[in-house]
């Protein structure tokens, strides 16, 4: 028949093999592999000029400069940037206007 060791003996035992594992995971140094510098940036669009007039009932439009991390983007660099085609849309509002007007989609760049 087999006999258990005492509850004190288990608990010693316990207590020294925790005490030899903190000893263990605290001579352990961490080693730097490798490091890496990554520039994350955005896209911003702007209207040009910040508050432009837009006369009533006369065809025009708005110029948009786009821009990441200050830099102004060419249409064929967005394309690249966001994966393929894209469209700019917005809207107008202001005081001379009873409501905001969709602006009309203009085809894929």
């Amino acid at each position: 028949m087999r006999t258990r060791p005492a509850p004190g003996i288990r608990a010693i035992v316990l207590g020294l093999l925790l005490f030899l594992a903190g000893t263990a995971a605290a001579q352990t140094q961490q080693v730097k592999i490798g490091s890496l510098d990554l520039t994350i940036g955005g896209l911003q669009a702007t209207v040009t000029p910040v508050s432009p007039v837009i006369p009533k009932n006369i065809a025009s439009g708005v110029q948009v400069v786009v821009t990441q991390n200050g830099q102004q983007l060419s249409p064929s660099a967005i394309a690249q940037y966001l994966g393929g085609p894209f469209q700019l849309v917005g809207e107008y509002s202001g005081p001379g206007l009873t409501q905001t007007l969709e602006v009309p989609q203009s085809p894929p760049a």
